[in-house]
């Protein structure tokens, strides 16, 4: 009988002990079941962003694409306005901007005398070109794509009397590009208006050396914001309007000047 109780007692606790096991084990497969819930919710979520990046990525791709585009145009819009510069410069070409200033002359033929490109960009070079000569034209090429300048009659003197300043009666002062775009203009002094005779002014006092009077200056250096126009630039000339100017800004950089006597 005792041993009877004793296997009888062995195999409740052994039952007892499994049944334990079991909803041990029953636990460990409901955190399972939870942790496979979470990481499936998690994954959701993963896959969800993982689409949201996806079309962000596109949105980024197509945006990328439009600013290379845009480059390619301003690039090729630059590249065109090189290109123009070059043949600016071309006087005796009907194909060219410049084709205008014979009418504003009255010259046929345009003969080189100074280019910055190849002569000192100072004082001394630029007045020893120009010292004596009439019919002189002269021209500015700036950084932002500005074409503008002046043509003097009169034998353009270093030293005089008035201040140095040369008189001129029909001298004018010309715009033929702002910004890379056309820009005609012809404008001369207004009648009236105080010196209306003075021109072009060469001076040994400071570095300015191609001063126009009220609409512009230079001094050294190319490359180097040093040039300035008037804002009352229309005031003293005629056929301006208002809010006229050579360049976007008073202040400019120049990047090339010449200088050519017409016949």
């Amino acid at each position: 009988m005792d041993e009877e109780n004793k296997i009888l007692e062995s195999e409740g606790t052994w039952e007892e002990s499994k049944e334990i096991e079991e909803e041990k084990i029953m636990i460990k497969i409901k955190s399972i079941n939870k942790q496979i819930v979470r990481m499936k919710e998690r994954i959701e979520i993963l896959n969800r962003r993982e689409k949201e990046l996806k079309e962000e990525l596109g949105n980024v791709n197509n945006e990328i694409d439009a600013v290379k585009e845009e480059k390619r145009e301003i690039e090729m819009i630059e590249e065109n306005k090189k290109k123009q510069m070059k043949e600016i410069v071309k006087m005796n070409s009907n194909k060219t901007p410049l084709f205008s200033i014979k009418s504003w002359t009255n010259c046929e033929t345009f003969e080189m005398l100074y280019d910055s490109d190849t002569m000192g960009f100072n004082q001394r070079t630029f007045q020893s070109t120009v010292y004596g000569r009439k019919n002189i034209l002269g021209m500015v090429i700036t950084k932002n794509n500005d074409i503008f300048g002046s043509f003097h009659t009169v034998p353009i003197k270093i030293i005089s009397s008035d201040m140095n300043w040369t008189n001129d009666n029909n001298f004018f002062v010309y715009s033929i590009m702002k910004d890379g775009y056309q820009n005609y203009g012809c404008y001369q002094k207004k009648e009236g208006v105080y010196c209306k005779l003075r021109s072009i002014r060469m001076v040994f006092d400071d570095e300015t050396f191609y001063r126009v009077n009220n609409a512009f200056y230079l001094r050294p250096y190319l490359y180097e914001k040093k040039g300035k126009t008037w804002d009352d630039f229309n005031k003293d000339y005629d056929d301006v309007d208002k809010n006229m100017s050579f360049t976007t800004t008073l202040g400019f950089t120049p990047i090339r000047v010449l200088v050519y006597q017409c016949f």
